[in-house]
């Protein structure tokens, strides 16, 4: 809408003239299960140290209602989202509408996933965000993740897939 757009404006506006910062820090959200997970953390550039570097693992599981991992995981990850970044990195199982992982308990996807809603509400603080999904990247979708992520609190760029994708390749 009109509003997301002028805020988004501003948004660059005060970073190009220097009045807003991002954390010289690195974000990677894997929401893999581990036997899915291409994090390589030895091979985070030597600009973010492991000590600049804020990381949540993957999941134990993608459909047990009653894993507790994916509670936390979401409550971390809603944490970490709001911290100042330069880079946020997200590796996880997608759809056009909401990534990974879900509450299985919830009535349905928007409630239970990453959601627009609950990205919205985390109100993302990165420089630039990189959605390692598929299909969340899908602009043209309403309730699209990666505008959800641009359009919403403080970030200023990003880039995710528009189809699904799959690669083996470690992507760090």
């Amino acid at each position: 809408d009109e509003k997301e757009m002028q805020d988004y404006f501003n948004r660059l506006y005060k970073f190009y003239t220097g009045e807003s910062k991002f954390d010289k820090k690195l974000f990677i959200a894997d929401a893999m299960i581990p036997s899915e997970s291409s994090i390589n953390l030895s091979n985070v550039p030597v600009r973010y140290t492991l000590t600049s570097t804020d990381y949540i693992k993957g999941i134990t599981s993608y459909h047990n209602s009653s894993d507790v991992d994916i509670t936390k995981w979401q409550n971390d990850y809603r944490t970490f989202l709001a911290k100042s970044h330069e880079i946020t990195i997200i590796n996880a199982h997608g759809a056009t509408n909401f990534h990974m992982p879900c509450n299985m308990n919830a009535s349905n996807n928007e409630e239970g996933c990453i959601s627009s809603s609950f990205i919205k509400n985390a109100k993302p603080n990165s420089q630039f965000i990189i959605g390692i999904s598929c299909n969340i990247g899908n602009f043209m979708t309403r309730g699209s993740p990666m505008v959800a992520y641009i359009f919403s609190g403080n970030a200023l760029a990003g880039i995710g897939a528009e189809l699904p994708l799959w690669d083996n390749n470690s992507y760090i």
